[in-house]
């Protein structure tokens, strides 16, 4: 951590217009700090104060249980006791540097809890200062992000599933939209199909991929799909890049796929 040498500024805000009496009775200076104690020691954020060489002065209820400590355990301990060497040196430090710069920053924190295990936090930490604007000390504040990373794991993991069946189902799969007709995804066994690679098929369109002469027939069934009416439309004649005709059963669902209204094709080769 920094030593108590290390000099810091940042600028106070100009031009704030001071506080007005909401009632015609103002309330004790001991009012204010009692209720600024218990704002403090509620915050669901965990919050610390600590000397410019990292000796903790104070932490909240919630940094204590955060990091698997009782509050009164934790006073007089290195800010460092709550970070690995790895933290350390990889997130801790890069974030005291550019604290030093601005005089406050921002980021994704590792931490270490008394039992040894680790989890990440959004800090943001402050440089205090005395009437002289001298430092004296830093204020972190950060937010657990445990469950939110568990839940953007959860969702990684769900989409590798769906990437999988999507990507190694037998079916052809497309996703056209509605307005233009034309192809915005397909998977492997829907450019197999059609004799297209990924990169063409988002280059066709719906009025494409079948023969002129039963197009009108196909673009009715497109839009019967589109607008709910059926979802099954059986023998489609598909046009191949190289001319021949297949035969599917395309059975369709409505999505909203970017913002836009598209149909949801599953192609069963039944020729």
């Amino acid at each position: 951590m920094h030593s108590k040498d290390r000099h810091l500024s940042m600028q106070p805000e100009k031009g704030r217009s001071k506080a007005r009496p909401t009632t015609e009775h103002s309330q004790s200076p001991n009012d204010f700090r009692l209720v600024f104690e218990r704002a403090v020691q509620q915050s669901i954020d965990g919050i610390a104060m600590c000397e410019l060489d990292g000796t903790t002065l104070f932490v909240n209820q919630a940094w204590a249980r955060m990091h698997g400590y009782e509050a009164d355990a934790v006073l007089g301990m290195n800010i460092s006791e709550f970070h690995t060497q790895h933290q350390l040196e990889a997130d801790v430090l890069p974030h005291l540097l550019e604290l030093d710069i601005r005089g406050w920053n921002e980021g994704e924190i590792g931490h270490v809890r008394a039992d040894g295990s680790e989890f990440f936090s959004w800090m943001t930490t402050t440089v205090m200062q005395d009437d002289d604007g001298k430092p004296i000390g830093y204020v972190a504040v950060c937010r657990d992000l445990t469950e939110r990373i568990a839940a953007q794991r959860a969702l990684r993991e769900t989409e590798a599933r769906y990437r999988t069946v999507f990507e190694q189902t037998a079916q052809g799969i497309v996703v056209a939209e509605i307005e233009s007709m034309h192809f915005i995804y397909s998977n492997p066994a829907f450019c197999r199909m059609y004799g297209y690679t990924p990169a063409e098929v988002t280059k066709i369109g719906v009025e494409d991929a079948h023969p002129p002469e039963r197009l009108a027939e196909v673009l009715e069934e497109f839009r019967a799909q589109a607008s709910g009416e059926k979802n099954l439309a059986r023998a489609i004649p598909c046009l191949r890049s190289d001319g021949s005709v297949f035969y599917a059963d395309v059975n369709t669902a409505a999505v909203i796929i970017d913002g836009r209204q598209c149909n949801l094709g599953f192609f069963t080769d039944v020729t």
